[in-house]
């Protein structure tokens, strides 16, 4: 079978705006020819690419409302979970053939999409750890910050080629993979026999694996976890040799943000409530100004380094304030919203409710 490779070289002249992408993924050969593109012949010319985007990505967060709802021993409604997730993953690849198809592509079109796909990663871990009860903080904070270290090293290639890649293994199969996980919850015995921890296994009691706690204690679901975790790992390295290395203030947000994930794994939190939306925002943060410095040609950014310092002295200090927690909540909030408004108040010329209607 010949493999499909979506190459996109796109020019819109009435935004003088340019978008490269070469993408490898294997759903995605299949998505966009056989699903996307005839339901666009059908859909109306009028809707903007921009609305798709955040319809699309509406759907995850209500995914995330139903998984927090049902893990309370509620699952009349989680069908809809792996629903709306489809429908996501369709507008996801929708909304820039809508843009293609209009000449509307934009910075901001491009800002606003990959700025909203950042938050699925975490919407979607957050639900898996809800419910399968994962209690281990490690598995849980370096799953998010691999997860979104793989999103930051994908846009620093193109920040560095100009060209967006998408492997074979791309997000669409990421987060369809993910949402099955979370499907799969719905049922109990499934949630039952991934519960158990490793020690309950015959094959680990009889092995040198006995004596070592961090294995035993381990349940099945946070073993998929790092199994996950170990191949966003290597397809990071395999990125970063193709792009040609990165630069010292890539190695800063990796080194910040690594750093703060450990402090919140060590600390004794509640990992999946405020520390790790906090953890959710500080990669945002870097990766939101990364697109800015992808659509608007600029230097690569640096990375914030003051909530990964504080964070460090506050447990070297072991303060351990609710006060101060909601703080860096706060502060990084705050930062990733002034960031992004900045960007759209300098192209809200961009933005558009209704398509124009073509010239031919």
């Amino acid at each position: 079978m010949k493999k499909k490779i979506i190459e996109v070289q796109a020019t819109t002249d009435k935004t003088n705006y340019s978008y490269s992408a070469k993408n490898e993924s294997f759903l995605d050969g299949i998505i966009i020819p056989y699903l996307v593109r005839p339901l666009l012949k059908v859909f109306p010319y009028s809707i903007p690419a921009n609305i798709i985007t955040i319809f699309s990505n509406t759907l995850v967060f209500l995914s995330f409302i139903i998984a927090m709802h049902s893990t309370r021993g509620n699952y009349s409604l989680w069908f809809l979970i792996p629903i709306f997730i489809f429908i996501y993953v369709v507008g996801d690849c929708m909304d820039g053939e809508q843009a293609r198809r209009t000449h509307t592509g934009s910075p901001l079109g491009e800002f606003l999409d990959h700025f909203l796909d950042t938050f699925v990663t975490a919407v979607l871990l957050i639900s898996i750890i809800a419910a399968y009860d994962i209690k281990n903080p490690f598995v849980a904070y370096f799953a998010l910050f691999i997860s979104y270290v793989t999103q930051a090293t994908t846009f620093w290639e193109k920040f560095k080629k100009h060209k967006m890649h998408f492997g074979k293994f791309s997000s669409t199969e990421t987060i369809l993979s993910l949402a099955l996980i979370i499907t799969l919850a719905y049922f109990k015995p499934i949630r039952d026999f991934v519960s158990q921890n490793l020690g309950t296994f015959g094959f680990v009691q009889n092995s040198f694996l006995s004596s070592c706690n961090a294995v035993v204690n381990l349940t099945v679901m946070e073993l998929v976890m790092i199994v996950m975790t170990l191949f966003a790992f290597i397809n990071i390295v395999g990125t970063l040799i193709r792009s040609g290395g990165a630069s010292v203030r890539y190695w800063m947000y990796l080194l910040f943000t690594g750093t703060a994930a450990i402090i919140m794994a060590c600390a004794d939190v509640k990992f999946y409530h405020i520390p790790f939306l906090t953890l959710s925002l500080l990669n945002i943060n870097y990766i939101s100004a990364l697109l800015v410095a992808i659509v608007m040609k600029k230097k690569d950014p640096c990375p914030d380094f003051i909530l990964p310092v504080v964070l460090t002295v506050l447990y070297a200090l072991k303060v351990e304030s609710p006060v101060v927690i909601i703080l860096s909540l706060v502060y990084i909030f705050v930062s990733v919203i002034v960031r992004a408004t900045i960007f759209f108040v300098q192209n809200r010329k961009y933005w558009v409710w209704k398509n124009p209607k073509p010239e031919n």
